[in-house]
């Protein structure tokens, strides 16, 4: 699978907030992010199929 670059911005605290949790759980940024989403796309809240209008 490919994958393609999706710049994110965030608050001071909230990246800083995240990166400790995340360095706590022993888990990238980039991998919690993705489950995030995953996580969202498994409740239908958006399909990855769908196209933009």
């Amino acid at each position: 699978m490919t994958t393609k670059p999706f710049l994110l911005r965030l608050e001071p605290d909230m990246h800083k907030a995240l990166k400790v949790y995340c360095a706590e759980k022993g888990e990238s940024m980039q991998d919690f992010i993705m489950k995030a989403i995953q996580d969202k796309a498994k409740q239908k809240v958006f399909t990855p199929e769908r196209s933009a209008v």
